[in-house]
């Protein structure tokens, strides 16, 4: 909000120092060309926000860009009053900030967009169960120190995938498998997670998380548990 402060008293600056001078500069042109191409590519912009809003894009993100682009089109209105597109630019982004509220309205947006989602989320059913393998997964989970609760692990495969080095020797294995976990929250993640074991002489080492993926699910889409988060 400072920057968007000092961006727009610089315009107004501009625009009382122009009002002045007997002729405007020739560069006013030129703003006033690339102002009025904005305003054309705003719809564009205002599309690219609202999706901001529904997927993982932090709403700050999006209430801080509405915020510059406002801005820049209050500041082509103060030069330009008679600008048509220009005003039309500057109602439109109006009226998404509107739409928004705040930046906690946005981000209320955005958690409703991720509920809906989370809502629509189902686990994949296990394609085998091995309470070794789960455990293993388990642990590796937890070691993370995520401070989240697991709540089922479904693995992915029947069985593990080699990992060689460019000899060809075989330096691990790797597995993966869905993880529902609860955070403090009570909200719910359906992670897809691949855990790493290391080859240690003739057997195997500890196992570790290589990589992982998430998104919302709701706690009762989760098997074995009943309504929540």
């Amino acid at each position: 909000e400072a920057d968007v402060r000092v961006y727009e008293d610089l315009g107004r600056e501009v625009r009382e120092a122009v009002a002045g001078l007997p002729e405007r500069p020739s560069e006013l042109a030129t703003w006033r060309s690339t102002w009025t191409a904005d305003a054309a590519k705003l719809g564009g912009e205002l599309a690219r926000l609202r999706a901001a809003l529904a997927d993982r894009t932090f709403p700050d993100h999006a209430w801080n860009e509405a915020l510059a682009i406002r801005a820049r089109f209050a500041v082509g209105v103060m030069l330009w009053p008679d600008e048509l597109d220009l005003a039309a630019a500057l109602a439109a982004v109006e009226g998404f900030q509107s739409e928004l509220g705040s930046r906690e309205g946005a981000a209320a947006l955005k958690q409703a967009a991720h509920d809906a989602a989370a809502r629509e989320t189902r686990m994949p059913a296990p394609a085998v169960r091995d309470a070794l393998v789960e455990g293993q997964v388990r642990q590796a989970f937890d070691a993370q120190g995520w401070g989240e609760d697991v709540l089922a692990v479904h693995l992915q495969s029947a069985g593990w995938s080699v990992v060689t080095d460019g000899s060809g020797a075989v330096v691990g294995r790797t597995r993966s498998a869905w993880v529902a976990a609860s955070r403090a929250d009570g909200r719910c993640v359906l992670y897809d997670y691949t855990v790493f074991q290391a080859r240690a002489g003739d057997g195997w080492g500890d196992v570790r998380r290589k990589s992982h993926a998430s998104r919302g699910i709701a706690r009762e889409n989760v098997p074995g548990t009943t309504s929540g988060g």
